[in-house]
């Protein structure tokens, strides 16, 4: 049981109050702590479980002091909080309480926070917090499932794969880069990837009866992989909705390859709550990192190996399988940087790196001893043009000088 519902009270805004059991509670702080441990430690966060003071009531929420003494500021100041969908609520912080007061009952009245959920509170200005809400089990709670589609910030996270991979729908084809250049924004994008992770939207549908929705639709039945007899079976299945429509069709059967490779759908145990679209993303990630993966070779920089390995490592926390992957990319890192014959290919490398110099270098003499010779030999025409007249009048000079006085 994830609530228990207290009655009775006089206050309007205190009746039926619903509070999160501790094992709801904790399991929303594990979330959260989660979700801050792949934020990374560029900007300063912090995770504040709610209680009734926070949500009800009189609506002030208090910070950690030593966080508040860190990265606050030291006098009364106008504090803004940016939500996952790119919504900002201005709040003010009260340094001599370490805590946000006016403006903080309007943010907990819009995103319907209540005891027990739990949120990651990422400082990214001086005043500017952008707040991650993971919400705690209820009884119930399946009916996420009527809103799932409903992702926060699809407008982002579509712009980020699009602008990665390249595609429209089903019919563009991504444009698979080299294994040098497919992942110099790798990092950026699974920051953004993994930053709206664990959010959901809990806005209540129009019309919950609706069966598509954003072109993503109810799962009939569940499927189980070794049900999948082809490509023609094969469902990408998250929350129990279907979420085929938001990957390519050339993705979507290299994602079937990788998963009979492993007999199993990569995504299964994913972490409870995430954006079905960020799920999307995350396979066609997946996908692309493989591809690389098999397109290097030994002249492929240790860089790209980290890039790759790092989002392969936040997906694993977000409970992708993708151990394979990251076995094959410590494989080749071993062979390609650490073993006894890597310090050769290392040298064959840059030899041949300065070897294409000097080639170059002489290409570029042999081009300059064309030209010169090509002067030369005007400049030997000229000669043997002009030297007949310059004796004649070489014989002149010589004859007045000679002359008698």
């Amino acid at each position: 049981m994830g609530y228990v519902i207290v009655v009775g009270h006089k206050r309007k805004d205190l009746d039926n109050r619903v509070y999160a059991s501790d094992g709801a509670r904790l399991h929303a702080k594990k979330k959260a702590d989660e979700l801050q441990s792949v934020l990374g430690s560029e900007f300063p966060s912090v995770v504040k479980p709610m209680t009734q003071s926070h949500v009800t009531g009189g609506f002030w929420l208090g910070l950690p002091l030593p966080f508040c003494k860190k990265h606050l500021p030291k006098h009364d100041e106008e504090i803004k909080l940016a939500d996952e969908d790119g919504q900002e609520w201005m709040t003010k912080y009260l340094s001599t309480r370490s805590g946000l007061s006016g403006g903080w009952r309007g943010f907990s009245i819009d995103h319907k926070l209540v005891d027990g959920d739990a949120l990651v509170f990422q400082l990214i200005k001086p005043t500017t917090f952008k707040v991650y809400i993971i919400r705690v089990y209820r009884p119930g709670d399946l009916e996420i499932l009527d809103h799932a589609q409903k992702c926060i910030n699809v407008k982002q996270i579509k712009a980020v794969i699009d602008s990665n991979s390249q595609h429209k729908g089903e019919e563009n084809q991504i444009n698979c880069q080299s294994s040098d250049t497919a992942y110099e924004n790798a990092e950026e994008i699974n920051m953004m990837l993994l930053s709206e992770a664990a959010s959901y939207s809990e806005n209540n549908s129009d019309n919950p009866d609706t069966e598509v929705l954003d072109g993503i639709r109810f799962l009939e039945s569940v499927i189980q992989f070794d049900q999948v007899k082809g490509i023609e079976d094969f469902t990408i299945q998250v929350y129990g909705l279907v979420v085929d429509s938001e990957i390519p069709k050339h993705i979507k059967t290299k994602y079937y390859d990788l998963c009979c490779t492993q007999k199993c759908f990569l995504h299964d145990h994913l972490i409870e709550g995430m954006n079905c679209k960020l799920v999307a993303g995350m396979i066609i990630e997946t996908v692309n990192i493989a591809d690389a993966i098999k397109a290097s070779n030994l002249t492929t920089s240790i860089h790209h190996f980290a890039l790759w390995d790092k989002s392969l490592l936040a997906f694993d926390k977000l409970g992708m399988k993708v151990d394979f992957l990251r076995a094959r990319l410590d494989k080749l890192t071993n062979i390609a940087f650490k073993s006894k014959a890597s310090a050769e290919v290392r040298r064959y490398i840059k030899a041949k790196g300065e070897h294409d110099l000097v080639e170059e270098d002489l290409r570029v003499l042999e081009a300059k001893m064309s030209e010169l010779e090509k002067t030369k030999r005007k400049l030997d025409d000229e000669i043997d043009t002009l030297k007949v007249d310059v004796a004649e009048h070489e014989n002149t000079f010589r004859k007045a000088v000679n002359a008698p006085w």
